[in-house]
C-alpha cells in the first residue's frame, strides 16, 4: 500500500500518513520479535521519533499504548488462546484483562496483514491500548517472556 512516508527499521517495513503508522506484520516484523523479544519498545521509539521528524509534530500516540497494540495484533491468535485469566495470575486486574481480550477478539475478526496505529481523533480502537498502556510491563511479561 502507498502510504506518505515508508521506511524499515530492522527489516520491518513501516508507513506513515498524517495520524497514523502502519506496520507489515509479515515474516520480517516476526523476524524481529523473535529475535529481540522487547524490542517492541525499541521499534515504538522509532515509529515516534521518525514521525516527529517527517512530519514536525509528534504523533499523538505514547510509547506505551503503542508497544500495546504492536503486541496485541501480533500475538492475537495467542492471547485468545491464553484467554484473560493468565493475564489476571501474572497482576493484570480482571476489567483490564477483559478489555484487553475484547480488543483482540475485534483484531481476530478483521485483516492483521498491516497494524494501523492512530491516533485517537482517526482510530476508533485507539481508547483500548491507551487504557492498557500502564500494563505494558504485565502484557510484554505474559507474551514475550
Amino acid at each position: 500500500m502507498a502510504y506518505d512516508y515508508n521506511y524499515t527499521y530492522n527489516d520491518v517495513r513501516i508507513g506513515m500518513d498524517p495520524h497514523w503508522a502502519h506496520i507489515t506484520n509479515d515474516i520480517y516484523l516476526k523476524s524481529y520479535l523473535s529475535k529481540w523479544g522487547h524490542g517492541t519498545g525499541s521499534l515504538a521509539k522509532d515509529i515516534l521519533s521518525r514521525y516527529k521528524t517527517h512530519y514536525g509534530y509528534a504523533l499523538n500516540i505514547s510509547e506505551d499504548s503503542l508497544v500495546v497494540e504492536i503486541l496485541a495484533h501480533y500475538y492475537c491468535d495467542g492471547i485468545l488462546k491464553l484467554g484473560s485469566a493468565a493475564f489476571v495470575t501474572a497482576g493484570l486486574p480482571g476489567a483490564a484483562a477483559a478489555l484487553l481480550i475484547q480488543g483482540v477478539r475485534a483484531l481476530a475478526s478483521s485483516h492483521l496483514t498491516v497494524i494501523d496505529c492512530g491516533e485517537s481523533s482517526v482510530d476508533g480502537n485507539r481508547h483500548i491500548w491507551d487504557e492498557l498502556q500502564s500494563f505494558r510491563g504485565i502484557i510484554e511479561a505474559v507474551l514475550v517472556d
